[in-house]
């Protein structure tokens, strides 16, 4: 018996070089974008000015909330609560300004006073 000639298997082809040297930009541009959207976010605060710290706090802190920081936050949720509700405030205490710097180190953010 002979063999049957094959006629829809095609021959073996030679990647071309370039092809290469494109898959691999791709991915090293792709890893360059991940990088620099995981590049640590940075909020200002204005602690001279405890209330508008004390509401910027509020609104800000529960997106980085994580199992590390959770007993942290309410602890300073209850401690800044001086600083809202009144037309007149103190200025914020620095252990309360330790706890926010505290608070945001567990999590990808830099504080950086204004």
């Amino acid at each position: 018996m002979t063999p049957l000639p094959l006629k829809d298997v095609k021959s073996v082809e030679i990647i071309p070089t370039w092809s290469l040297i494109l898959a691999i930009v791709i991915v090293l541009i792709t890893i360059i974008i991940i990088l620099k959207v995981r590049k640590k976010e940075t909020i200002k605060f204005n602690f001279k000015n405890s209330k508008e710290s004390a509401y910027k706090f509020s609104i800000i802190a529960p997106k980085y909330i994580n199992e590390k920081n959770q007993p942290l936050f309410q602890t300073i949720q209850k401690e800044i609560k001086i600083y809202k509700y009144k037309p007149n405030v103190p200025p914020m205490k620095k252990e309360d300004i330790e706890m926010i710097k505290e608070f945001f180190k567990y999590s990808k953010v830099k504080i950086k006073e204004v």
